[in-house]
């Protein structure tokens, strides 16, 4: 262990009452330069004692990102949040779909696009108003333009 190691008074201000405050100093490093501390080896022991990973970082970013695409896409077609919400998903998933053809996120938007429309069914069917019945049936109509306009980008590939 470490022996004759002195410790200085550390000041608490709550409110602003309570003392100055000053950079700590001691006879060793009198400006407050921790640089001073010895034994930056920290008793002999390294920093990073554990053993680099098997897989490099390209291939773990793309296991951790192909599991967080499958499950933002996953919960867009059941519906999951807001609309603000599942927009906000939506933007950043055509985003992703240029950038990791890979992950398939076409397929995935054309599904959550197929069953948004389905669930704007389930309102138009359900509303009285004219007037909404007309901005949800505009509304259906965008979605199923989308999820043709990615049918057609899957089939191409």
């Amino acid at each position: 262990g470490v022996q004759n190691v002195e410790g200085s008074a550390i000041g608490i201000r709550i409110n602003g009452h309570g003392g100055i405050a000053e950079l700590a100093t001691s006879t060793d490093h009198a400006d407050g330069n921790l640089a001073a501390i010895g034994d930056q080896n920290l008793h002999g022991a390294t920093l990073y004692d554990a053993p680099m990973a098997s897989e490099p970082v390209k291939d773990q970013r793309h296991q951790i990102l192909s599991g967080v695409v499958d499950n933002l896409l996953r919960d867009l077609k059941d519906g999951t949040g807001d609309r603000d919400r599942r927009r906000q998903v939506e933007e950043w998933m055509r985003t992703l779909a240029e950038k990791y053809p890979e992950f398939k996120i076409e397929v995935g938007l054309r599904d959550y696009y197929l069953a948004e429309a389905e669930r704007l069914r389930g309102e138009f069917d359900k509303a009285r108003d004219l007037t909404e019945k007309l901005s949800l049936g505009r509304n259906i109509e965008t979605f199923l333009d989308r999820a043709a306009e990615y049918e057609r980008r899957i089939a191409e590939k």
